[in-house]
């Protein structure tokens, strides 16, 4: 029995306590700092050119467009000022988009004669009845004290 004894307290001898990394006798697990740092750098470097490809993108479009509009003739503008130019010289008809009528247009020449002849045409139409106007029931007058 203590030849057994003895073979095992020489087992428990030959096996130090002592990790690789440290003197204590534990071991310590040391954070993948290297790994870490590599992903952050592969990281910051992916950002980066990708920051600078949206900006190459944003500059190729914009030069893009640039060279459209100044090869695009300017008929927009003249469409637009002989469309302005019918509506205020004719008559005619003003539509929704279903096509339902919603009103008319004359030339603004005999609107304003119009106006200028008789301005009470133009006067707003009287409230309904029992309304009363916000800015009559807050201006009230005070009650008048009693003596």
């Amino acid at each position: 029995m203590s030849e057994t004894h003895d073979k095992q307290s020489d087992d428990a001898v030959e096996r130090p306590i002592v990790s690789e990394f440290t003197d204590g006798g534990h071991e310590i697990d040391r954070p993948p700092a290297m790994t870490l740092f590599g992903f952050l750098a592969a990281m910051g470097v992916i950002i980066v050119v990708s920051a600078i490809g949206v900006y190459q993108l944003f500059v190729s479009q914009s030069d893009k467009e640039a060279s459209e509009l100044a090869t695009r003739p300017v008929t927009q503008r003249v469409e637009q000022e002989v469309r302005d130019d019918m509506y205020m010289t004719t008559y005619g008809v003003i539509t929704d988009e279903e096509g339902a009528v919603t009103g008319y247009r004359m030339p603004i020449e005999k609107a304003r004669q119009l106006v200028l002849e008789q301005p009470a045409r133009f006067a707003p139409a009287p409230p309904p009845a029992g309304w009363t106007h916000p800015d009559d029931a807050a201006a009230a007058p005070a009650p008048e004290p009693k003596e």
